[in-house]
């Protein structure tokens, strides 16, 4: 009797043990597959490291961790969204290196190893999208500075142009002003000429006044 009693708690210990094991494989076959999720406020903004990249939730990544596993690793949000995560217990290191638990422990690796993968991949993917904002955000500044000088450069070219209409209308004002005073300088000086013969011909007229008037006898 004492036996069947002994086999019958060992049986429900073996039974509890692997329920823990089992649910704690669960979580991490449906974070291999979503998604291990970020660490963010009450308001699920990404809280970030350091280096300003995004943290992932806490997961195991060894035995031991994996054994030790509860709900108090995680924060309130991921609590909120994933609440399967206060049903995880710890157990002890040993309990997957029970015979009976070999192929669990076969499990645990693996997933253990997806887990750890699908960590990568995400970090991988978080700072490929960040590259890729930075990469976008540089060459859409350059497409504005590009815009931007070239607007520059039109508004220069019309004031360009303008400013050597304008020396050129200036140019040609000269012209015709220039043009215009020669002709009166001509003018007064054509006008001079005659006063000035005239002026000399009546010197002579003056000095020599009978000139004619012998001439005529004669």
């Amino acid at each position: 009797m004492d036996s069947i009693r002994t086999d019958s708690a060992e049986n429900s210990n073996k039974k509890k043990a692997q329920l823990k094991i089992d649910a704690k494989l669960d979580l991490l076959g449906v974070w291999s597959k979503s998604g291990i999720p970020w660490i963010t406020d009450t308001e699920g903004r990404r809280l970030c490291d350091s280096d300003n990249h995004p943290v992932l939730e806490y997961f195991p990544s060894t035995i031991e961790e994996f054994a030790a596993w509860t709900s108090v690793q995680h924060t309130a949000p991921t609590l909120l969204a994933y609440p399967q995560l206060r049903e995880l217990k710890s157990f002890s290191r040993d309990t997957l290196n029970q015979p009976h638990n070999t192929p669990r422990k076969d499990l645990v690796d693996a997933a253990l190893k997806g887990i750890q993968a699908k960590a990568a991949l995400q970090a991988e993917e978080i700072n490929f999208a960040a590259k890729l904002a930075k990469v976008t955000a540089e060459r859409d500044h350059w497409k504005k500075l590009a815009h931007a000088q070239e607007t520059e450069i039109a508004v220069y070219r019309e004031l360009a142009t303008s400013a050597t209409e304008s020396l050129e209308e200036e140019q040609a004002l000269r012209k015709r002003v220039s043009a215009h005073a020669q002709r009166k300088i001509t003018r007064l000086q054509n006008e001079l000429a005659k006063i000035r013969t005239k002026h000399a011909q009546g010197k002579v007229v003056h000095l020599f006044p009978d000139s004619k008037k012998q001439r005529s006898e004669e």
